[in-house]
């Protein structure tokens, strides 16, 4: 009958899920040195997996459409030695576009801290992006430096298709600590989008308003930010679970650019605790506040700002 067919059915689905799990969980990948695109749609990559990243260098790496789960991370790592990025002509950077639940750590030999080094992009081009529909992920132990703009750039602005919209996407859990920014033409962090309120682009020639998706849940923690260019730690849209603490900003806004020059910088939008944090030596202040309110801060050293303390707007 039809309830012993569905229950056959069922049991089938549920054979070839653990058989699924049991063939390919926590299998090794590898990424070459001759790989500037590495997309995961046909690869075979199963949440818990890892992906080995071959040391040396290389110009640019992008990754993309690569997915764990909630239970398990696909882990990036260096193999052994130091992965270097040095991008003397492309726009990318190491950019990672449409991959969730995942861990990129350069923690893949003892003797080396930040075993993922991106020593050089060019003009207008962050150390490391990430866009699309990239969301729950945890990034370490990088060393990220003379960039021709943000260290790290995490930003999805919204568009006309209306898919990163407010309502319809959510970046959500993203935890980035014991990372080395330095000697970056932009920020340190420039994570979330900067219009809280509102974003202006033409849809069929039609002046439209849209409204940037928020983060809902970040951690910015640990990481030792030095001569950058512009703020040291940007965070907006971050509305919910917001935490940025113990990170040491030395030399922030060495550009002496206007608005631009916080050791951290609460935009719009966000929310949440800024705490034992170390600031020195900047142009501008040391924290700058002008988020949706409800903000602590608290247990913050800050040396020889160039004016204020901290500042609220």
């Amino acid at each position: 009958d039809m309830n012993l067919f569905y229950q056959k059915y069922i049991l089938q689905l549920f054979l070839l899920f653990m058989l699924q799990q049991f063939c390919y969980s926590n299998k090794k990948h590898v990424i070459s040195l001759n790989f500037r695109n590495y997309d995961g749609t046909n690869l075979w990559i199963y949440p818990g997996d890892t992906v080995l990243i071959e040391p040396g260098l290389r110009e640019c790496l992008r990754l993309y459409n690569i997915h764990g789960d909630s239970l398990n991370n696909v882990v990036f790592i260096n193999d052994g030695g130091v992965v270097e990025i040095s991008s003397l002509s492309s726009y990318l950077g190491l950019t990672i576009h449409d991959c969730t639940y995942f861990k990129l750590t350069g923690t893949g030999s003892k003797d080396i801290e930040y075993g993922i080094r991106i020593s050089k992009t060019i003009i207008g081009t962050s150390g490391v992006s990430l866009n699309g529909t990239s969301s729950n992920y945890e990034i370490d132990h990088l060393d990220i430096c003379n960039t021709g703009f943000a260290g790290f750039f995490v930003n999805q602005s919204p568009d006309c298709n209306n898919i990163f919209t407010r309502n319809n996407f959510v970046i959500s859990n993203i935890s980035f600590h014991d990372n080395y920014i330095h000697n970056t033409m932009g920020e340190g962090f420039y994570v979330g989008h900067s219009f809280y309120t509102g974003y202006t682009v033409y849809c069929d020639s039609v002046k439209t308003l849209l409204y940037p998706p928020e983060i809902h849940g970040i951690k910015l923690y640990n990481n030792l930010i030095d001569s950058v260019g512009l703020d040291g730690i940007q965070v907006g849209c971050a509305t919910k679970n917001c935490e940025i603490f113990n990170n040491k900003i030395l030399h922030y806004g060495v550009k002496n650019e206007s608005f631009q020059q916080s050791g951290i910088q609460i935009s719009a939008g966000t929310g949440g605790k800024c705490y034992n944090n170390l600031i020195m030596n900047g142009t501008g202040s040391g924290i700058n506040v002008f988020g949706i309110g409800g903000n602590r801060i608290f247990n913050n050293i800050i040396i020889n700002s160039g004016y204020a303390i901290v500042d609220t707007m």
